[in-house]
């Protein structure tokens, strides 16, 4: 499971779909998908198994975007009393954060495809709200967050992510 949960943590962390896979420890054909993809960008022989170079790889970049990134887990970008909502179709930062909010959900439920992360609430991020773990709020019936939505959402994220579960 740790091959599998470094791949997804790089196609996250690099954009690239192609290296996300379930982590459920079995490596099957999506799983050989993505470390072929990986051994590709990386210059490695195309095999599509983790042998000792490809693994050395994968945690040495692992290693690097973790640092580069870090791994903070606190995100409260969205005051308590703020009076605000957005939707489909608005342009803006918050937008911008929901959008990354969601991609690191997404990490660890495989529910929703890669979302644009271009603060412009489109279809792509309204679709992902509607079908998002009950970890964060339930979302207005038209696809956006409402002002407390959005709130509990940061909470959500900032105090029960799937990583820190029991």
């Amino acid at each position: 499971m740790q091959l599998q949960k470094k791949l997804r943590s790089l196609s996250r962390w690099t954009g690239d779909d192609a290296l996300s896979v379930a982590v459920d420890g079995v490596y099957d054909k999506r799983t050989k998908q993505a470390v072929s993809r990986f051994q590709q960008l990386y210059g490695l022989d195309i095999t599509g198994v983790a042998d000792f170079f490809t693994w050395e790889s994968i945690d040495d970049e692992y290693r690097y975007y973790a640092e580069l990134f870090g791994k903070s887990r606190s995100l409260s970008p969205f005051p308590d009393d703020a009076d605000y909502s957005v939707g489909q179709g608005d342009r803006s930062d918050l937008v911008l954060i929901i959008q990354l909010m969601l991609n690191e959900l997404r990490t660890f439920y495989d529910l929703y495809g890669y979302i644009p992360q271009n603060g412009r609430y489109g279809t792509a991020t309204a679709g992902a709200v509607r079908i998002s773990p009950r970890r964060i709020p339930r979302p207005r019936a038209d696809g956006g967050f409402g002002s407390g939505g959005r709130c509990r959402a940061s909470r959500a994220h900032a105090y029960e992510h799937p990583r820190d579960a029991p």
